[in-house]
């Protein structure tokens, strides 16, 4: 279900500016696949601005920011999940200001 959920979030990243019944649509199965994930009580994790953690998060890029401190996450490239402490797919990021 993990590539499902990652073709919803870019679909809505996507169709922002698309047809208001396709969006809704679209937002329909994903809040229906956002509550079967909580119902499993799985969790997705990555948002710019974390701190990078080697634990979590699969660096696959840096960049230098401004914007940005040290090890912090630049973008996501694709959300990490896990069931508790258990990480079933690491987050794919970029890093800024890392060494």
């Amino acid at each position: 279900l993990l590539p499902v959920a990652d073709s919803m979030q870019m679909a809505l990243a996507n169709l922002k500016d698309s047809d208001p019944e396709i969006l809704k649509g679209i937002e329909l199965v994903s809040n229906q696949l956002n509550k079967s994930f909580e119902k499993l009580k799985v969790e997705g994790y990555g948002e710019i601005g974390d701190s990078f953690d080697p634990n979590l998060h699969n660096a696959i890029s840096k960049v230098e920011s401004e914007e940005l401190g040290e090890n912090q996450l630049a973008q996501i490239f694709q959300r990490g999940y896990k069931i508790g402490d258990k990480i079933i797919r690491h987050a794919m990021v970029q890093v800024a200001n890392c060494d």
